[in-house]
């Protein structure tokens, strides 16, 4: 729906699956813009939903994905050095949360995650109740 539609239908939802909102944030004003798109991006969305899990789980999805069927004996390494490569030029989860409206925990696995997502804001999905702050802690996907 172009920005048009939106104005008309006050009900509207626009959704943008972007990985990286907080960390093209924090390039543009490394940079010295202060007042570009980029670096005024995270302020131009209502809502922002973060999807966090361990990094040690991060990397054995990025590799379980990104390892081909014939994979050489050294492969899963390099795979896995690439992960931890790009989680360190990441922001930081805890980072995140602090600035997201919600946190979905992708922790475990998905079916248990979606049973435990219900309507009543228990679950993995967890609101921010406190917007000043926007700290959020799940504790109801078996941590904590």
């Amino acid at each position: 729906m172009d920005e048009g539609g939106l104005a008309r239908d006050p009900g509207a939802v626009a959704v943008i699956e972007s990985a990286l909102i907080f960390e093209v944030v924090r390039d543009a004003r490394a940079r010295g813009e202060k007042d570009s798109v980029l670096a005024d991006w995270r302020r131009r969305i209502d809502r922002v939903i973060v999807v966090t899990a361990p990094d040690e789980l991060k990397i054995a999805r990025y590799a379980a994905r990104a390892i081909p069927s014939d994979a050489v004996e050294g492969s899963l390494e390099a795979i896995e050095a690439d992960a931890r490569n790009r989680l360190v030029h990441q922001v930081p989860d805890a980072e995140k949360i602090a600035q997201a409206d919600y946190v979905l925990d992708n922790s475990g696995m998905l079916r248990g995650c979606a049973r435990r997502s219900k309507p009543s804001g228990r679950g993995c999905a967890t609101r921010a109740t406190n917007p000043a702050s926007r700290r959020l802690y799940n504790k109801s996907c078996g941590r904590g």
